[in-house]
């Protein structure tokens, strides 16, 4: 994934707000490694949000339909993410 050249650096907003910097992971872990199963999200939540802040903004198209059959009106929307 890392070759698909996905990831970039992370961004700096346009205020500071001052706080400590964001926590992240500094290893990998696994299942073994943690004490109880609210560890391991806790640490899952923490991997995705820092792979997040390092990733390129998603590209995605929305599709919406609205049908109308005698008087009764049907509507369906999707989204698809292509990168």
């Amino acid at each position: 994934m890392l070759h698909d050249n996905l990831y970039g650096g992370p961004r700096n907003g346009d205020k500071d707000d001052k706080a400590h910097p964001p926590i992240h992971p500094v290893k990998v872990a696994g299942e073994k490694d943690f004490e109880s199963p609210m560890e391991l999200k806790i640490y899952d939540l923490i991997c995705r949000h820092f792979l997040a802040s390092l990733s390129k903004d998603a590209i995605g198209n929305k599709t919406s339909i609205e049908i109308s059959v005698g008087e009764e009106l049907f509507s369906t929307a999707g989204l698809n993410i292509d990168k």
